[in-house]
């Protein structure tokens, strides 16, 4: 890599530095039910509404050194549950992949859950470390 910015592609990621405010848009998952996969090439903030209960979540396209942010809203109906989170998704609380749910997620109709992801490839494989949830609005 020869540490320059592309933008458009995804076959050189480099760094970069600005001045003043920079936005980044939300990226909307258009199916949220039963397994629900997070590919970060997308965009580093995600949101979805679920349909359904998820039974398992996975990640994937996501580069060591990036934080993520991941927005799980119930929708009209409500009492939409999260559990099967892969294992390489790991929270302060510890491995929740075998878990029947995530605790500190609300599910109130039309509300939302913020869970922030640190990647980490120690190890050689991408590990997200995530919060339980960090807001909920």
């Amino acid at each position: 890599s020869t540490g320059n910015l592309t933008v458009g592609t995804t076959t050189e990621r480099g760094r970069a530095s600005f001045d003043g405010e920079v936005t980044l848009n939300e990226f909307r998952i258009a199916s949220c039910t039963t397994g629900l996969t997070v590919n970060w090439s997308n965009g580093n903030k995600q949101v979805c509404t679920m349909t359904g209960n998820i039974t398992s979540v996975t990640f994937n396209q996501g580069d060591a050194g990036a934080v993520y942010r991941l927005s799980l809203c119930q929708d009209t109906t409500g009492d939409r549950t999260i559990r099967g989170w892969g294992s390489n998704i790991l929270f302060a609380t510890g491995d929740l992949s075998n878990a029947t749910s995530t605790p500190g997620h609300t599910t109130k109709i039309s509300t939302c859950n913020i869970f922030t992801f640190d990647a980490s490839s120690a190890t050689g494989t991408v590990i997200y470390q995530g919060t339980l949830p960090l807001k909920t609005y």
